[in-house]
């Protein structure tokens, strides 16, 4: 090809740049979730006051780790309950998001968006803003899997702004059936 000829290219539809995310998000999440769940572990054994919850946070991950996940949604849902009603709405967020992985794991992506909307709503809530980056990134990856990709971009780019400073309120309740 001669240098005066130029090469026209078009951009890829949205599908394709999302789905060509998804190895690398989905990695991202494994990856951070575990980091999360663990410091979340270290935090909960530093506190002042030990939870009830905290033996059944354990569990559940021991559960998700060796593909048990229906044993996982029991513990994470009863350490979410515990966490309520100890008041301590941080540590609830975190158990519906792996509460949520759970489902997520299982294909039951309705339950999942439930939870994670729950957490979503904790964390903005409480005004923490790294809660609520997980949820988001957590939201995201739920639509990754399930679909519509449109919906996973948008959640991607509220993430964004949320951590420019912007917020953006919305629901993500609108999940086809």
């Amino acid at each position: 090809m001669s240098p005066n000829h130029a090469v026209e290219t078009k951009p890829l539809p949205l599908t394709d740049r999302v789905y060509g995310l998804v190895p690398v998000l989905v990695g991202f999440f494994f990856g951070s979730l575990l980091v999360f769940s663990a410091s979340q572990t270290l935090a909960a054994t530093l506190s002042a006051e030990p939870s009830a919850a905290q033996p059944h946070m354990d569990q559940a991950l021991k559960s998700f780790q060796r593909g048990d996940f229906e044993q996982a949604v029991l513990s994470w849902t009863e350490a979410a309950r515990l966490y309520e009603a100890e008041q301590k709405p941080k540590e609830q967020s975190n158990a519906l998001i792996h509460l949520a992985q759970s489902y997520q794991a299982l294909g039951q992506y309705r339950e999942a968006l439930k939870n994670l909307e729950s957490s979503l709503a904790l964390a903005e809530k409480l005004g923490d803003r790294t809660q609520t980056a997980v949820a988001l990134g957590a939201l995201g990856n739920v639509y990754i899997a399930a679909g519509p990709p449109e919906m996973a971009l948008k959640i991607f780019e509220r993430r964004a702004s949320h951590s420019e400073g912007s917020e953006q309120s919305g629901s993500f309740s609108d999940y086809p059936q």
